[in-house]
């Protein structure tokens, strides 16, 4: 289907499709209805009713003024000017028709009906008081004696006002049904859109691995997912009472105090000690931020929690095992070597203090005496994620070096790839395999003399 604009028409100011066509449908009624009036007045000879002509004039000028606008893309200016330009057409043809018996009378609560769907309700008050004071004063003129008599119209000319008035409500009608369909049928498909959305949103807060809340600031709880509810072994009858109540008055009094800074507007992180169904105290990590009404007013709080009870424990024996572990440990960002963590053995292994490693990469310490060994032991790393009993040798805090086996792990930080590497100071093995090598070569060379001693005794 072509747009206005593929037609070259400008596009229309603030109005619908639908009541753009039913303004410039009365644009063509306009020009259609008094063209036929003007024509019956001047072929069919009625006599005495040529000043009938001249609000059919004004209106068949008023339908072309409407088709112009609208062609211009000023569809608001055409509406307001079909809405009052043709109020005061009508009340012309009332006064010249004839006054409270003229056939025109019934126009005017077209004109409400047209200024409420096009304007809104304002401008249908507008057109009704002008409609009512035009009424009374027409009303009163005529009661009086001061309305001029004008020849009763003929059965012909009232018809044709009639019939224009008719297909103008039944247009009027069709258009309005037509736009009440059309929202009808979008509101019923936001409504199905809505359910889909909802029942996404579902899906996702009940499949998310985290507990999910909200409650609003009267502390009543208004939504928890499955996580949730099981974790402090509730049902969904939960929902819609107190947080007081799901997590205890001696919590709630701590909660409290952080709640008041969501109330603030602020993003609030922080660990708590929660007891679970089991009653087992669990570390949770806790995200709360404000949740705000269309308005920008806080009414509550959304909140995620993760359990890292087992994640912290895991990170303590990691920790305590990093410490005390005998060989010398460092985590070191993959990507350029830099130190993040050494332990007490590196440090007493290479002689650095922790503080001059930390932060600090393995070629400004000088460390790898053969900086390809580097780059091959980097290249097996991201290959096979893992670089098991590499010998090679490192160069110490004094300058001397040592023979080492280095055994590798390739593990993610905060998303970064790092490389966790034990160390073991085989210096002494090798010094003492060389050593041992050198008796080996020297009691072969002793006993292959000695062994030429005997066989020259023997010849003699």
């Amino acid at each position: 289907m072509k747009t206005r604009q593929d037609r070259g028409v400008a596009p229309l100011d603030a109005m619908g499709e639908t009541k753009a066509s039913a303004v410039r449908l009365m644009g063509w009624i306009l020009l259609a209805g008094p063209s036929l009036y003007l024509l019956l007045l001047l072929f069919a000879a009625f006599p005495g009713q040529a000043v009938r002509g001249v609000a059919s004039g004004i209106l068949l000028l008023l339908g072309i003024a409407i088709l112009l606008l609208q062609r211009a893309g000023h569809g608001m200016r055409a509406a307001r000017l079909l809405v009052y330009a043709g109020t005061a057409a009508i009340a012309v043809a009332i006064l010249l028709g004839g006054g409270i018996y003229a056939p025109q009378i019934i126009l005017p609560p077209l004109a409400v009906i047209l200024a409420g769907w096009l304007l809104g309700p304002r401008h249908a008050i507008a057109v009704t008081a002008l409609s009512v004071l035009l009424g009374l004063a027409v009303a009163v003129a005529a009661h009086l004696g001061r309305m001029p008599q004008s020849a009763t119209a003929p059965p012909l000319l009232m018809w044709l006002t009639f019939a224009i008035a008719t297909a103008i409500i039944c247009l009027l009608t069709l258009s309005i049904v037509r736009n009440y369909e059309t929202r009808l049928a979008e509101v019923h498909q936001l409504g199905v859109d809505l359910a889909v959305e909802k029942e996404h949103f579902r899906l996702i807060a009940e499949s998310v691995p985290a507990m999910l809340a909200h409650n609003d600031r009267a502390g009543v709880l208004r939504y928890a997912n499955r996580h949730y509810l099981d974790f402090f072994g509730r049902g969904r009858n939960a929902i819609g009472g107190h947080v007081r109540d799901i997590i205890g008055a001696e919590n709630y009094e701590e909660l409290a105090i952080r709640l008041e800074h969501v109330y603030s507007g602020n993003t609030v992180s922080y660990q708590a000690i929660r007891r679970n169904a089991a009653g087992e105290a669990c570390t949770l990590d806790v995200v709360a931020v404000p949740a705000r009404d269309a308005d920008g007013t806080v009414s509550g709080v959304y909140a995620t929690m993760r359990d890292v009870t087992e994640q912290l424990r895991a990170e303590d024996k990691f920790r305590k095992v990093f410490r005390s572990n005998p060989l010398a440990i460092a985590i070191t960002r993959l990507e350029d070597g830099r130190y993040l963590d050494v332990n007490e053995a590196f440090i007493a292994l290479f002689g650095w203090a922790r503080e001059e490693v930390i932060g600090r990469t393995s070629a400004d310490l000088g460390k790898w005496m053969r900086p390809e060994d580097r780059e091959r032991w980097v290249a097996a790393l991201r290959r096979d994620g893992r670089a098991p009993n590499r010998e090679t040798r490192f160069r110490t805090r004094s300058g001397d070096a040592l023979d080492v086996l280095m055994s590798t792990e390739l593990i993610h930080l905060d998303g970064e790839a790092c490389a966790l590497v034990m160390v073991s100071d085989i210096t002494d093995r090798r010094r003492a395999e060389v050593e041992i090598r050198r008796l080996n070569d020297d009691l072969e060379a002793r006993v292959a003399a000695r062994t030429a001693e005997l066989t020259a005794a023997n010849r003699e």
